[in-house]
């Protein structure tokens, strides 16, 4: 899946750069949720047992749209493994069994909560191919979901789809739900006429079935439970060709029209991987299908990505939003991840690490090799960013599957394989990963047999390298410090590891270029550190202009290198290190004096790539003083719309009515709804006359995925003025045919926060229980934790109905945090107390001086009234 990085409709703010919105495929979990307890015989997990070699799965399905229910039958065709078999379990969760049959004589079978178990009256031989067949029926709550208009979604553009990933095709047929499995399958469906269906594979045939029609799928080629997949409703399509493979785009018919700048790279993209992977596309055909509610990004099944419909976008969102990096990422799944497979959850990073750093090589293909770099860049701050970091990249150690998809595996796996193909070469890399799919063909991996690839096309042993990296704990942090002798003309350059260093977390080992560099020349200079502290002297002939650490960004590090003004003005200039003008700029922030906002400036409207203009609006704003308001304010007319809307929140960040004035002026011709959205949130913070009807109309426009409603419901909380709850509501009432859910939830949630300090709530409490029922389950969950915003005890009662369902449903848990706010006893701050204490004593002192001003005053009136003597 893209990145479980959530879902993402992520507008990715990191280390304070904005990066263009894009989708992942997975929510982003912390890097340790749910571990197994030490003392727990789960506490490592390893890959399961295979009893059976599965050959074939036949399953012919039936969905119900208005029951939300299925049935059919799933024929598996399997042979034992190494020991002759009397018992076989299959997975299958909640399902009810009408029957089991098979060409081999059955004594019973047994269904339990999460198997089906098939007894033989005689074992079965090792290496004896039986069938089963299993007619059943089920209510899936994962795996099959349904999108109709029992839940929410409109009639003319109903689905159904299904979600394998980690173990969730065994909620909805009998399967081994395990990925160091494989077998060939194949899907018949039937469906009402006039829908589509998709599957892996070949389409074999499209029959009328009575009533229904019966669409007919086979995937020829081996691949794992949770790549099975189906989709089933009705859609729209733009087809094309790749050498020979079909390509197909498919959406809800209404979203057609803009379908093509999601899909427009495929081709470029498939050339792409083919080449760096040294294979052609491994499967028959690839389409990609967008679907209505995907709780991801995006899924990577064999042949048909599932994506999110939030990944589509049309021509006015211009730089700021693209669909490139979640297509790049399902396509090179096709290879890492489908093609060879991790064989348990602790290896995900075979199939995460892999597609992310695709991703990132595809955009250098496409877009230029600073590109690429920018995109390790934001991969490097998600993983830098992050200060607990308790584990390794393999690790057996989870809770649940779903704990392994996080930033270790998607941006830090995609860093290890950056650092192997920088030590390597880009050549020697490419023929070890080409060797380590060869090896492999429609096989399960586990680590080391990259490891053991590499080490044979290189020579190398890696055995260091992948315990370090892929075993290991963090990243270094490293302080660079440098000093320029004229005498001798020694450069003398100091680098000490700072991080964390104790058993379990060592002392890294890497090699290291510093790069000296003066107006006609530059010179590297290459290191092994493996010390805590490194002292080297490098000659020279002049002393550098600029000293750059790892200049060709090669090492996943925090570096701390603290320059002189002049020296980071230099690196701001030099037009052939990209990421050493972003690291320049971002350091510059932390100055304040005119020079430095004029060099800023200079690159906001001057530079080349439009990530360091970005990184210089974002400097500009952390100095935020006159100067660089003003450079800013100056400085909103940029080309590219992502340094655009930047500049825009720069602005925005400032309480002042210059600002104000600037991105009211911006609203009156700016076309861009994400630059609209942050222009709002300025004059939402400024106030003032005309500022709510400004909101209020932002409010009514009508942007695809509905950015500029949510840049208007953000900055009516910004404003904080309770009377917008009002017009919130009505806004909500009248358009919540047309509202995307996103935008819809997040307006009842601001309907509670603007209400919650207000006397009389029930206006807002009555408004937001009435969507506690909703037939869309994200609305009704809005509606039930707006409730414990909201801050009514009232709604408690209302509440409670939803804390009977099952305690690890969604209702069940947003319920008992609603009401878990609203009994919460009120403490006092202890700020609060700490200043009632010193007013209590200042009262107190006060009148002790009160009592003694009393007493003179006293003293002084009775000696004037005493005649003297």
């Amino acid at each position: 899946m893209s990145r479980l990085i959530p879902v993402l409709l992520v507008l990715v703010l990191v280390a304070g750069n904005v990066v263009a919105e894009r989708l992942y495929c997975h929510r982003c979990a912390s890097a340790f949720l749910t571990a197994a307890a030490p003392d727990s015989p789960d506490f490592r997990k390893f890959a399961r047992d295979r009893k059976i070699d599965v050959e074939h799965l036949r399953l012919e399905v039936t969905p119900d749209y208005e029951r939300h229910t299925v049935s059919g039958t799933a024929k598996i065709r399997f042979k034992p493994i190494g020991m002759p078999l009397r018992e076989v379990a299959f997975d299958g969760v909640d399902l009810t069994v009408q029957s089991v049959r098979s060409g081999r004589q059955l004594e019973d079978y047994q269904v339990t909560a999460d198997k089906v178990v098939c007894t033989f009256t005689k074992v079965v031989p090792v290496g004896t191919t039986v069938e089963v067949s299993i007619a059943y029926s089920a209510e899936p709550q994962k795996g099959l979901y349904f999108r109709t208009p029992k839940n929410g979604y409109p009639a003319k553009s109903q689905q159904i789809w299904t979600q394998g990933e980690p173990h969730e095709a065994r909620h909805w047929f009998p399967v081994y739900d395990y990925p160091n499995e494989k077998f060939t399958s194949e899907i018949i469906c039937h469906v009402p006429k006039g829908m589509t269906v998709l599957s892996n594979g070949k389409l074999l045939s499209t029959k009328p079935s009575g009533k229904l029609t019966a669409h007919h799928w086979r995937q020829d080629k081996p691949h794992v439970a949770y790549l099975i997949t189906l989709v089933a409703g009705y859609m729209a399509k733009i087809e094309d060709d790749y050498k020979g493979v079909p390509l197909t785009f498919w959406t809800a018919p209404e979203d057609l029209g803009v379908a093509q700048n999601s899909f427009r790279h495929t081709k470029h993209m498939m050339k792409f991987f083919e080449r760096e992977t040294g294979m052609k596309y491994p499967w028959s055909r690839y389409g990609q299908v967008t679907v209505h509610g995907f709780m991801w990004g995006g899924m990577e099944n064999t042949g048909l990505s599932t994506l999110s419909r939030r990944t589509l976008f049309d021509d006015s969102t211009e730089d700021v939003f693209s669909s490139d990096s979640l297509v790049a990422h399902e396509l090179a799944h096709q290879w890492f991840g489908d093609y060879v497979t991790c064989k348990d959850w602790s290896q995900l990073w075979l199939n995460e690490g892999f597609a992310t750093y695709y991703d990132a090589l595809w955009h250098g293909d496409f877009f230029g090799e600073d590109q690429f770099k920018y995109e390790m860049w934001h991969n490097a701050r998600s993983v830098l960013s992050q200060k607990n970091e308790k584990r390794g990249i393999v690790y057996r150690g989870y809770g649940k599957p779903t704990d392994m998809f996080n930033y270790l595996v998607y941006p830090k796996g995609a860093w290890v394989l950056h650092m192997l193909r920088s030590q390597l070469g880009p050549d020697l890399y490419r023929k070890g990963v080409i060797e380590y799919l060869r090896r492999n063909p429609f096989g399960v991996v586990e680590t080391a047999d990259l490891k053991l690839a590499l080490e044979d096309v290189s020579g190398r042993s890696f055995d260091r390298f992948f315990d370090q990296w892929l075993n290991g704990i963090g990243a270094p942090k490293l302080s660079v410090s440098h000093s320029w002798d004229a005498k001798t003309k020694l450069a003398k350059v100091t680098v000490r590891q700072t991080q964390k260093i104790d058993e379990k977390n060592p002392l890294f080992r890497f090699p290291l270029t510093i790069r000296f560099k003066d107006a006609v020349r530059s010179v590297d200079h290459r290191v092994e550190i493996r010390e805590k502290q490194h002292e080297f002297h490098v000659p020279l002939k002049g002393a550098p202009t600029v000293v750059r650490v790892d200049p060709e960004y090669t090492l996943l590090a925090t570096v701390d290198f603290k320059k002189p003004n002049a020296m980071l003005y230099a690196q701001l200039a030099n037009k052939t290190d990209m990421i050493g003008r972003m690291l320049a700029a971002q350091q510059l922030g932390t100055k304040k004096d005119q020079q430095t906002v004029t060099k800023l400036q200079a690159a906001l409207n001057g530079d080349a790539f439009h990530g360091v203009r970005v990184a210089a609006a974002n400097a500009l704003k952390k100095i935020h003083n006159d100067a660089a308001l003003e450079v800013l304010i100056g400085s909103r007319s940029q080309e590219n719309a992502l340094v655009r809307k930047t500049v825009h929140e720069g602005i925005s960040s400032f309480y002042d009515g210059k600002a104000s004035a600037a991105l009211a002026d911006t609203l009156n011709s700016e076309k861009n709804p994400a630059v609209v959205a942050s222009a709002l949130s300025g004059i939402a913070r400024w106030g003032g006359p005309g500022t709510k009807a400004v909101i209020l109309q932002a409010a009514k426009l009508s942007s695809m995925r509905d950015t500029a409603v949510d840049g208007a419901i953000t900055a009516m909380r910004t404003n904080g003025d309770p009377a917008f709850a009002n017009d919130l509501r009505k806004m909500l009432i009248a358009r919540s045919g047309e509202l995307k859910e996103r935008a819809f939830n997040k307006g009842l949630e601001a309907v509670a926060f603007l209400t919650q300090n207000e006397t009389d709530k029930s206006v807002a409490r009555s408004f937001l229980t009435g969507y506690v029922k909703h037939s869309r389950r994200s609305t009704k969950l809005a509606a039930i934790k707006a409730l414990g915003v909201l801050g009514d005890p009232r709604s408690i009662s209302v509440l409670e109905a939803f804390t009977s369902a099952d305690e690890e449903s969604p209702e069940h848990k947003a319920a008992k945090s609603a009401i878990d706010k609203l009994r919460a006893e009120k403490k006092t701050a202890p700020e609060v107390r700490d200043l009632r204490r010193e007013v209590e004593a200042l009262k107190k002192a006060n009148d002790g001086l009160r009592k003694q001003f009393e007493d003179l005053r006293k003293k002084q009136s009775a000696k004037q009234s005493q005649p003297l003597l």
